[in-house]
This record gives structure tokens, sequence and C-alpha cells, in this order.
């Protein structure tokens, strides 16, 4: 074995961290929101991307909790106010100043938040599932789990008519 050979196999296993595997059991990864002062989550699997939101258009005419469409990365998508849609309180300063757009087997849309908090791995055993016929599916203890299916099977959201 050559001097360099050597030199670069003693560094490798000095800096090498063993891999730590969960002991407790699965972990389930949740973006965690804040919407009205209220901590949400949603599996990272739906999302597809969170940020600052850069301005959307606003459509007359459409429920309440459509704020309206967003432009994001060539694609057109809806965009929810999720405090309008799960009938939560108006909290004054609120900013829904971020996008988290989602993304199921039925289509792609976009939700407002008032901050992104992160993502976090919350243990299977700490989620306790909600039987309610409901927009949240979970509850964990990083807030209420989302139920993406649920909402992208809404019938309320579902716009299904055709332009002449």
């Amino acid at each position: 074995m050559t001097e360099i050979a050597r030199v670069l196999e003693e560094r490798a296993r000095r800096f090498a961290r063993p891999v730590v595997t969960s002991p407790r059991g699965e972990t389930t990864d949740l973006l965690v929101i804040a919407v009205r002062g209220e901590r949400y989550a949603v599996e990272l699997e739906f999302v597809v991307e969170a940020a600052v939101l850069r301005g959307f258009i606003p459509l007359p005419g459409l429920p309440p909790f459509v704020a309206g469409v967003v432009l994001n990365r060539g694609r057109l998508l809806a965009l929810f106010d999720l405090g309008v849609l799960l009938h939560l309180p108006a909290e004054s300063g609120a900013g829904k100043a971020h996008l988290v757009v989602i993304e199921t087997e039925r289509f792609s849309f976009g939700i407002l938040a008032d901050e992104i908090h992160g993502v976090v791995s919350v243990m299977q055993s700490e989620i306790t599932e909600r039987k309610a016929e409901t927009l949240v599916r979970a509850v964990s203890p990083v807030g209420a789990i989302l139920d993406v299916d649920a909402l992208a099977a809404d019938p309320r959201i579902r716009i299904e008519q055709e332009l002449p």
C-alpha cells in the first residue's frame, strides 16, 4: 500500500460516521407550516416545493378559499387558502407569504402558508390517526397532518367545467 493510500484510508476511518438507524421504529417525514397561528404538517412525499410566494393572480367570483392562481415553474396552479377552507379564525397580521406546491395522483395545486417551519421526522408511534371525515388525517407532536388525498378529492375545490 502506498503512503498516500494509507493516509487516505486512515483519514477515512477517522472521519467516517456510523450509520444510525432508528431503533424505535419507522418515521414519517413532514413539512411543518403555520396557517393562521395553527401548525399543520404535510407528508413530504406530496410536497414538490415550499417557497416564498412571489405573487399570485386573484380570480373574482370564486369561493373565498380559492385565493387565485399562481405560475410555478411554467405551470398554472390553483392556489387555496387553507385558513378559509378549514374555517380557522382570521388572525391579525397573518402574512400568507409562502407557497407550498402539492402534487397528488389527481392534480397539483398550491396552498398558502403564513410560515414554513421546516421538515421533521416523526415516529409512526407518535402519530394518532383520526377517523372523522375531515381534511386532517392524523395528529402528531408537530401539528395536525393534512389529508392531501381528501383535499384533492374535495368536491368544493374541483372545477371540471370546460371553457367554450
